[in-house]
């Protein structure tokens, strides 16, 4: 899933992080039945791919990160996700 790919640059300006800016919260994976979404080591498209999420998978959400006009999530058992394909709740 390449759409959370964003044309800025990774810097203090584009980056906006909400540590603990509220309590954490699950979300449910919301992809096409046979796809799977990429957990990354880091927020955006350039961090490594440490583990693949399945559709309908729920997670709990730590930290936001938003680079460009894409958030990212933090899960609580490591690695970030792009959280246009998930569903809060």
């Amino acid at each position: 899933l390449n759409n959370c790919k964003t044309n800025v640059a990774y810097s203090d300006k584009t980056l906006t992080t909400y540590k603990n800016s509220k309590a954490s919260y699950y979300v449910t994976v919301s992809v096409k039945e046979n796809s799977v979404l990429n957990v990354r080591s880091s927020p955006g498209t350039t961090g490594k791919i440490v583990k693949m999420l399945k559709n309908k998978e729920r997670v709990l959400i730590v930290e936001e990160k938003t680079l460009g006009f894409t958030k990212w999530g933090k899960i609580k058992n490591g690695g970030w996700i792009c959280l246009t394909y998930t569903k809060r709740g």
